[in-house]
Order: structure tokens, then sequence, then C-alpha cells
């Protein structure tokens, strides 16, 4: 395997960022003289690497909104109206409290899957704009 240095552009990387730093990756030599029919082999496999986390971060978003429909679907709310409901917030509504507990007694474990996938959400997005303003 060849290894090439991710920077070879640090001049360029320092620009973006003060504390860029060095990464070594291993590249197959095949590739490598390939991916010199087409540019500079660090910014094509930089371009590569972008679009996978793209692809990927893309997905665990759709992931996501889909558990949160799901919980959104289950209790008829959305998540910030539940946690105001259920929390001294806007002051606890003890009629839809006992009704969650009466139709859905795991109400809190779901409450707290919910929010961690609102917290993966915005995770995830934040991530995605790092790398889209990059």
């Amino acid at each position: 395997m060849t290894s090439i240095h991710a920077s070879t552009t640090a001049s360029t990387l320092s620009a973006k960022s003060p504390h860029a730093e060095e990464a070594i990756i291993a590249i197959k030599p095949q590739y490598h003289n390939l991916l010199r029919n087409f540019g500079n082999p660090v910014e094509l496999a930089n371009y590569a690497i972008e679009s996978y986390l793209v692809t990927k971060i893309l997905k665990y978003i759709e992931e996501c909104k889909a558990e949160i429909k799901k919980h959104e679907a289950k209790f008829g709310c959305s998540y910030e109206e539940f946690y105001g409901r259920i929390t001294s917030r806007n002051g606890k509504e003890p009629a839809f409290i006992l009704q969650l507990e009466k139709e859905h007694p795991t109400y809190e474990d779901d409450f707290m899957t919910w929010g961690a996938f609102h917290r993966e959400l915005e995770k995830w997005n934040d991530e995605m704009k790092k790398i889209l303003a990059s």
C-alpha cells in the first residue's frame, strides 16, 4: 500500500482551521496510480471521504426522523409538546399523565428514547452543517 499524507494541502487546511491535523491514509498502489489520472489523489481521497460521510449522516438523519415520527404518531403530539405536558416546564398535566400511565405504561421509557432520537438528530444535523460549511 502507498501512504499519502492528507496534509499535503496543509496550507489550505491551516487557513480553514488552526487545528488542522495531519493524517496518513493508506491507498492501494493501483488506486493511487488511477487517482492521478483524475487529479490530486489527496483531494480526491478527501472528496470520497466527504461523500461517504454525507451519505452515512443522511441515513442517520432519516432514521432519527422516522423514529421521531413513530413516537409522534404513538402519542399524538410533538416531543416538545409531550415534554411540556409531563414536566413542570409548563406545569404538569395530571390528567394527561394518568391517561398515559393507563394507555402507555412504559411512556417514561418511550420519552427517554424519543429524547435520545431528538438529540441524535440535532447532533447529525450539526455534523452535516460542519461538512457543508468546509
